[in-house]
C-alpha cells in the first residue's frame, strides 16, 4: 500500500516481567571497556571468529555480556509465537555509542556477528533485523535486513515528510526494504506524507521531552497525525 503507517505500541513488555533480568544497557560494561580502550585494531570478519566461538577476551564479553543475555530474553518471545522488531547497534554512524566510535564498518561487523550467532546457533527465527544508520559503508547487506532505518532529530519544528532522510536512507541500502522512522524527535507531517507517499513503514517518536508536555509535539500535532486517515495506531489517540 502507498499509505504511510505508524505502528503504535507494537510490542509490550510488562516491566514485571523484566525485574532481575539482565538487559544490554548503555552504561559501561566489561565489554565496552575493551572494545574502547584495549583493542588497537578494527574486528575481523566474521567468519575469523567462528560465530563468536571464541577464546578471545573481547569476544567472550560481548558474547557474555550482550549476546547472550538477550537470546535468553528473545527465546520466550519465540516460544509465545511473537515477532520482534530488532535494532541492534542504532545510529552506527555516530561515534558517541561504543559499537560506533570506531566507524559504521566496525558497527557492520558486530551486527554480522550478532545476526549469525542469532540465527544459526539460537536459532531466533521471530526477529525482524532493522539496520539502523545511513552510511552506505555500514550497511550489512539485503540477506541480513529486513528494515532500514533512520533517526532524525530536527533541531526545530518544521512540517514534513522526511523525504529527504529517506531518500537519504535507501541510497545507502536497497529502495526494495522496508524503511522505517526509527526515532524521530518532532512528528511528521500526515497530510504531506498522505500526499508525497513516502513509504514509511512506522515511526517512533521519543521518550521524556519529547511527548511529555507540548515542547516538541502539541496535542493537537498528535491528534492531527494519529487520527489521520493515512495512518495505523491502535486505536484513536487524544481524542478529547
Amino acid at each position: 500500500k502507498e499509505s504511510a503507517m505508524a505502528l503504535s505500541q507494537l510490542f509490550i513488555t510488562p516491566e514485571k516481567d523484566l525485574e532481575g533480568k539482565k538487559i544490554a544497557v548503555q552504561a559501561t560494561t566489561k565489554a565496552e571497556d575493551l572494545f574502547l580502550h584495549k583493542i588497537a585494531s578494527d574486528l575481523p570478519q566474521m567468519g575469523q571468529v567462528n560465530f563468536f566461538s571464541t577464546t578471545n577476551e573481547l569476544y567472550a564479553a560481548l558474547r557474555k555480556d550482550y549476546v547472550d543475555a538477550i537470546a535468553g530474553q528473545f527465546q520466550r518471545f519465540q516460544d509465545a509465537k511473537i515477532p520482534v522488531l530488532w535494532r541492534p547497534f542504532h545510529e552506527a554512524e555516530g561515534t558517541w555509542f561504543w559499537w560506533g566510535a570506531k566507524g559504521a564498518e566496525v558497527a557492520k561487523q558486530l551486527y554480522l556477528l550478532m545476526y549469525e550467532h542469532y540465527v544459526h546457533h539460537y536459532h531466533l527465527d521471530h526477529l525482524l533485523w532493522v539496520w539502523n544508520s545511513r552510511l552506505p559503508e555500514g550497511y550489512p547487506g539485503d540477506d541480513f535486513v529486513d528494515v532500514v532505518s533512520v533517526d532524525v532529530y530536527l533541531p526545530h519544528y518544521e512540517a514534513t515528510d522526511y523525504a529527504a532522510d529517506y531518500q537519504a536512507l535507501i541510497a545507502a541500502s536497497n529502495a526494495n526494504k522496508v524503511a522505517a522512522l526509527a526515532e524521530i524527535g518532532f512528528l511528521p507531517d500526515a497530510a504531506l506524507l498522505a500526499k508525497s507517499k513516502i513509504p514509511w513503514a512506522y515511526f517512533m517518536t521519543w521518550s521524556k521531552e519529547f511527548c511529555i508536555g507540548e515542547t516538541y509535539n502539541t496535542k493537537q500535532r498528535l491528534k492531527d497525525v494519529y487520527n489521520h486517515e493515512r495512518v495505523l495506531s491502535q486505536k484513536p489517540v487524544l481524542t478529547k
